[in-house]
């Protein structure tokens, strides 16, 4: 994942560390340690990758950083209970907004839903969309 500022330039990346077997099937291969931070205004803003999100070293990493938001980009089917719910507990463990995108198709015999949400640093679902390609938009805010 790779983010890049208003001039272009490389603010932030993070290479996956936890892969799963279409990932190694795909030739990729796992990165070191890395958990950048950049600024979108006053946010401080981490990012991660699929099932990196659960990793304990993530998590103490941007918990010692003190991250606002985690940019989060998924590939996997997310939780039912999710949409059910609208709570995502990941939430908590960063104490910090989550901005989460889920990929739209199918690849082997998974399917991908297009699963968007915003959860609030406590877990609450503040907006998602449930299926195909889009985009929501919601205010992120500060405690």
């Amino acid at each position: 994942m790779v983010v890049f500022d208003t001039s272009g330039s490389i603010a932030a990346k993070h290479r996956k560390q936890y892969l799963h077997q279409y990932d190694q099937m795909n030739g990729i291969t796992k990165a070191g340690n890395n958990a950048e931070t950049f600024f979108i205004d006053s946010f401080k803003v981490g990012l991660s990758i699929c099932a990196d999100a659960n990793t304990k070293w993530l998590i103490n990493e941007y918990g010692q950083k003190k991250i606002d938001i985690l940019l989060y980009s998924v590939t996997s089917s997310v939780p039912w209970l999710v949409k059910q719910t609208k709570y995502w507990p990941m939430a908590t463990k960063y104490n910090s907004w989550i901005v989460a995108a889920n990929r739209f198709g199918q690849e082997g015999g998974d399917k991908y839903s297009g699963f968007i949400f915003v959860a609030d640093n406590k877990g609450a679902i503040q907006k998602m969309q449930n299926s195909k390609t889009g985009y929501i938009t919601t205010i992120i805010g500060k405690d």
